[in-house]
């Protein structure tokens, strides 16, 4: 484990905040996870979480997170009071939810936090293949990360609010069962088990095998 600091913390809506810890350079692939131990706290606590960023800054690694706060968890509860300066612990990188590297058609599906490890995913492949993008959250308050995601560039992006009409905005919850993706493609879901598990059983049922997926 190693100490980390934390620079900046930013409300993205009610539940999701931005998270940005500063620590000794620390190599991580996109699709990683970082254990953060809360170091103040009385008895011993961690989280896993994805990494949405990782940026180098000399010899220090800056770590963003996208964290859901869940009403009296008790590690949402540290991250709710904890301001600049506070000091937490990194561990790992771990996780098996890893970006490949293939030229393979890649799509990348993910809703609310589970944004985080696809959003790094796009991000950071270089691999020149095509690339399609699905974001969805419930409501218009929900939404977060609008520009940062068309800042990727990707031309067929889809954000969607699946229980209210916005405009702007996809209504309704992310659908591809109209699209005829090419047999070698790699899909990438993160999101909720129930939202993970329904994909990945259509997309089975249809035939493909490329198919990553983590649930939170």
């Amino acid at each position: 484990m190693q100490k980390a600091t934390l620079i900046s913390k930013t409300f993205l809506n009610d539940q999701v905040i931005e998270l940005k810890l500063k620590t000794e350079k620390l190599a991580t692939q996109p699709g990683q996870r970082l254990f953060i131990h809360y170091l103040e706290s009385e008895t011993p606590l961690k989280r896993a979480y994805s990494i949405a960023n990782e940026e180098q800054e000399g010899d220090f690694s800056i770590f963003t997170f996208l964290i859901k706060l869940i009403p009296g968890g008790l590690g949402s509860e540290r991250l709710r009071i904890a301001n600049e300066q506070t000091k937490f612990g990194l561990e790992g990188p771990n996780g098996h939810f890893l970006l490949k590297d293939t030229t393979n058609p890649k799509v990348f599906l993910s809703t609310g936090s589970g944004l985080a490890p696809c959003y790094r995913m796009a991000k950071e492949d270089k691999s020149g293949s095509q690339k399609r993008f699905f974001f969805s959250v419930s409501y218009a308050k929900d939404l977060f990360y609008g520009e940062e995601i068309k800042n990727l560039n990707i031309p067929e992006t889809h954000i969607s609010i699946s229980r209210e009409e916005v405009e702007g905005f996809e209504y309704g919850r992310i659908n591809i069962d109209h699209i005829d993706f090419p047999a070698e493609t790699e899909f990438y879901i993160c999101g909720v088990p129930l939202m993970v598990k329904e994909f990945l059983t259509n997309l089975r049922a249809r035939g493909y095998k490329n198919i990553f997926v983590e649930a939170y």
